[in-house]
């Protein structure tokens, strides 16, 4: 094979496997909006017990339910993706190439409508986001000590600061956002010993908002799917 080919078909291997990828999520993010714009939306306290529900409200965190730092601004979130990428050599091209690449949800979060307050138990969530901002850096110190601790390891930093142009982008689920959650819907007794006052026969309920048995929970912060 000549010494020009190999490169090429790399290059087009390359672009290929990024054109999946992209497809794959876009088609994964549309499903999620049908599944949510079709289920109608209930609130805290009317939620069935024992199925699936669309229930609409805003993220809350306590000292039992903590918020994750975003990597790349430290945003307080109950979810986050972000990538960073740098411009290399592709044969005779530059492109943007992911260099570093996180996804992470919390463990648990509260959401909070006029009525009540559930548990969400988030798993490895599907997310829509209202935005995913992209940016340029250079000559900036890291926003956060994990993202600055993870550029160091790769090379990326000199004197502590972005050496070379990279790119940035990172969508969130932040606290305090009002968000629709899709999820199995359950009753429990409170076990807040705050709230759960009394006997078996009169202790307070809380609903729980899980991922069903064979899917993952669904949360969107577009408005349209609300």
């Amino acid at each position: 094979m000549s010494d020009w080919v190999t490169p090429i078909v790399l290059a087009v291997l390359a672009a290929l496997l990024v054109f999946l990828v992209v497809v794959r999520h876009r088609s994964s993010r549309e499903r999620c909006r049908r599944a949510l714009k079709r289920t109608e939306r209930q609130a805290v306290a009317a939620a069935a017990d024992g199925k699936v529900g669309k229930v609409v409200g805003k993220l809350r965190f306590d000292d039992d339910h903590r918020p994750l730092e975003s990597l790349l601004r430290g945003r307080p979130c109950a979810y986050y993706t972000a990538t960073v990428q740098k411009k290399r050599q592709v044969d005779e091209r530059y492109a943007w190439v992911t260099i570093l690449e996180e996804t992470r949800s919390a463990g648990t979060a509260l959401l909070e409508d006029d009525g009540g307050r559930a548990l969400v138990t988030l798993g490895s969530p599907e997310v829509v986001l209202s935005e995913e901002p992209r940016w340029l850096d250079q000559g900036s110190k890291p926003a956060t000590a994990r993202l600055q601790q993870q550029l160091a390891e790769l090379g990326e930093l000199r004197n502590g600061v972005i050496a070379d142009q990279l790119q940035f982008t990172e969508g969130v689920v932040p606290a305090g956002e009002t968000v629709a959650v899709l999820g199995l819907c359950r009753w429990e007794n409170d076990p807040d010993p705050a709230v759960a006052r009394g006997d078996y026969r009169t202790a307070p309920r809380r609903l729980v908002i899980e991922p069903p048995e064979q899917d993952p929970l669904i949360i969107s912060c577009d408005p349209s799917t609300f």
